[in-house]
């Protein structure tokens, strides 16, 4: 067996052996098989040739004890390419074993203020001529009849994106403006409907475990409820 020390080639912690298959190289920490490594032998012209250890240092070559030579042009970084994977491999493993999972029906949605990056989504209300509502769209009133929403859905078969959701808000007595609400680069499901005659509430998915919630009320044009929720414990494993 001859062993090859890595911290001679490239100051790393773990090292190489090479066994009695002449071509190739163990690697991994001590009773820890991480791969295999081949490199090319070269039968060095003096069979007798024992190299100082300031001579294993240079070039890029490494000899084994019996005068073999070992090619390590390519072999180094494949073995800092191992090391390092298999340093991130034993950390993953360790927090993975570490973590503390939920108890099964504890799981809860964690509300939060909306990150500013989601905040962009969501645009200002503002208010314009009635004329802009789409004739086609359908009309949802309120429980009572006072005021109407026209909710305008992009194609969520179509590859164009960002998706874009558009409501326009109108009350019974004007036929003059309306309220638009508009949220951006969505993900593919968006809600509304009435609380009462002045309150609407709004869910808007950005992917499959994070919404806003939001009421707006019409009244005003002002969100007066707006928070991020992740429902992220939901859809992890849990402890029975």
């Amino acid at each position: 067996m001859h062993r090859l020390d890595l911290g001679e080639i490239q100051d790393a912690e773990l090292g190489a052996e090479g066994r009695e298959l002449p071509d190739r190289l163990h690697i991994g920490a001590t009773g820890v098989r991480i791969a295999d490594v081949r490199a090319e032998e070269v039968a060095h012209s003096r069979a007798s040739f024992r190299p100082r250890g300031e001579d294993r240092r240079q070039g890029s070559n490494m000899h084994t004890r019996d005068g073999r030579e070992i090619t390590t042009a390519i072999m180094v970084p494949m073995l800092k390419m191992f090391i390092h994977c298999s340093a991130l491999f034993f950390v993953c493993l360790s927090r993975a074993g570490s973590q503390t999972l939920t108890a099964c029906g504890t799981q809860t949605v964690n509300y939060r203020a909306a990150p500013r990056e989601i905040e962009k989504k969501i645009q200002p209300t503002r208010s314009v001529a009635i004329a802009v509502v789409p004739t086609s769209g359908k009309r949802v009133a309120s429980p009572q009849g006072t005021r109407w929403f026209v909710e305008v859905d992009p194609d969520y078969l179509s590859v164009k994106e960002p998706w874009k959701t558009t409501l326009y808000i109108g009350s019974a007595g004007d036929d003059k403006t309306v309220l638009l609400a508009t949220f951006t680069d969505h993900g593919n499901t968006f809600s509304a409907h009435w609380i009462n005659e002045k309150l609407l509430f709004v869910q808007v998915w950005w992917g499959r475990i994070a919404s806003s919630d939001l009421i707006l009320d019409v009244s005003q044009g002002k969100y007066i409820y707006n928070e991020f929720a992740n429902y992220g414990e939901l859809v992890e494993p849990c402890r029975e």
